[in-house]
């Protein structure tokens, strides 16, 4: 089915279900109605509060997987396939005591750490 039509039919279903909602609670009182909507309040801030806390934990999760290091030499199985340019092993600069940084065709970065 095309994006366009299930996004429709989504749509529909949603206002075809607020409405049953809503004339259900039209049907009910007022004084019924505002405790069905306090209870329905408080099981979708539960739900979605949830919901939350999950998707930020694997969003943080998956940020501190990505800033790991492989602690494992290049060359002693690591992957070096994604330096194109590299025959052997990717040597892991020691910044503490560099002077200059090659960056591009002959440009030097001063690295100067105190």
């Amino acid at each position: 089915m095309d994006r366009f039509w299930r996004g429709g039919l989504a749509a529909v279903s949603a206002i075809v279900a607020i409405s049953g909602v809503a004339l259900v609670l039209l049907g009910e009182g007022l004084d019924r109605a505002e405790k069905w909507v306090s209870i329905a309040g408080v099981l979708l801030s539960v739900v979605f509060g949830g919901a939350g806390a999950v998707f930020g934990f694997l969003h943080w999760r998956r940020s501190e997987i990505a800033k790991e290091v492989p602690t494992s030499a290049a060359g002693e199985g690591a992957d070096t396939s994604a330096v194109a340019s590299s025959a052997g092993p990717v040597p892991s600069p020691d910044l503490r005591h560099a002077q200059g940084v090659q960056v591009g065709d002959g440009n030097i970065q001063e690295n100067r750490f105190f």
